[in-house]
């Protein structure tokens, strides 16, 4: 809620309590990785995301996102194998094949 009214640094905030407050969740990593991705903070964002895969590696979406801040630090290789990856987890979702063919074209 606190995103979609653009205060990003209090959901940023939230988020860190809530992760510190619970068992590890791969979906507040994601949550938290995608914010930080959304403010320019793509080592933490990184981390987040290897964070939320580590703990359930079959999301897709984490997998693609991971994969976006792997190509904004400058990792086409690795981000490519990321995208990949999310693909063949969800090949018949349409969210994941274009945001992944988005990234695809983003690398060439």
């Amino acid at each position: 809620a606190l995103w979609a009214l653009g205060r990003r640094d209090e959901a940023l905030r939230d988020l860190d309590e809530a992760i510190r407050g619970s068992e590890p969740n791969a979906r507040l990593f994601q949550e938290r990785a995608s914010v930080r991705e959304a403010l320019g903070e793509m080592k933490g964002a990184f981390e987040d995301y290897d964070r939320s895969l580590a703990l359930e590696p079959g999301r897709a979406s984490c997998h693609l996102g991971r994969g976006r801040v792997r190509l904004a630090l400058g990792h086409p290789s690795e981000a490519r194998t990321d995208v990949e990856r999310a693909f063949a987890l969800a090949p018949r979702n349409d969210s994941v094949r274009v945001r992944a063919q988005d990234l695809i074209l983003r690398m060439q």
